[in-house]
């Protein structure tokens, strides 16, 4: 740039290049971003972050939630292939025979395994980690006689509970 003077004395400055090639107020787009625009992408990425978290930590308490009711399952199947086993009665145990008179380990009713006067608590079962907290799960089953044909027939229902860690 050139210092000139016009004619009342004032310098002015004038400029080498062509009027056409100096733009001194470039095009909108030609800034970059306003304040607004970057606040708003950034709500924009956070709700969708938040939403990515959101399928993330659903997906992660399905799947323990999940896992936890297999596990129950598989002890509530164990039970009933245990009790299986009890189907036949033999009432003429000898006092002092090796093993139980016909009961489950850990089953709180003194009672035969198939017995239908009482409720039998059988948490004692659960591997340790299922009836600690915060899950505190608990295995019982009853078992109830129907008539069926020429006889009775024992039909065992399973009870499990827990809690679901959140």
């Amino acid at each position: 740039m050139h210092p000139q003077t016009d004619d009342r004395g004032k310098i002015r400055l004038r400029d080498q290049r062509r009027k056409s090639e100096i733009n001194l107020n470039p095009p909108r787009n030609d800034r970059g971003f306003t304040l607004i625009e970057v606040v708003i992408a950034t709500m924009l990425m956070a709700v969708g972050v938040t939403a990515v978290f959101s399928v993330a930590l659903t997906a992660r308490y399905r799947m323990n939630r999940n896992l936890l009711k297999s596990r129950m399952s598989q002890e509530a199947r164990r039970l009933s292939d245990d009790l299986k086993n009890f189907v036949t009665y033999d009432s003429t145990i000898v006092d002092g025979a090796p093993g139980s008179a016909w009961r489950l380990p850990d089953d709180q009713c003194s009672q035969w395994a198939l017995s239908e006067y009482c409720v039998h608590d059988v948490t004692g079962r659960l591997p340790g980690d299922l009836r600690k907290a915060p899950v505190s799960a608990s295995l019982a089953y009853s078992v109830s006689v129907e008539p069926r044909g020429h006889g009775y027939v024992r039909k065992v229902d399973i009870q499990m509970r827990w809690t679901e860690p959140e």
